[in-house]
């Protein structure tokens, strides 16, 4: 059974995208902190997106929310 975590605190992950965009190995972060060096690729990669820094996804709100005026195509 996979083990779960509670979700870290918004403020936690703003600060390991911070050190992962200045140039710290996610590698080494997830070394040094606890979340997986999986989870902190997926942080990075939204925190982008919310950014629009990058477009090959979608971003939170769009997910919340995909038909933002009501209309479903």
């Amino acid at each position: 059974m996979p083990r779960t975590h509670p979700p870290y605190a918004p403020e936690y992950r703003r600060r390991i995208i911070e050190l992962a965009r200045a140039g710290r190995s996610i590698d080494q972060l997830a070394r040094e902190f606890e979340p997986s060096a999986n989870a902190i690729r997926k942080w990075v990669k939204q925190a982008s997106l919310d950014e629009g820094l990058r477009s090959d996804g979608l971003t939170v709100i769009a997910q919340i929310d995909p038909y933002p005026n009501g209309i479903a195509l």
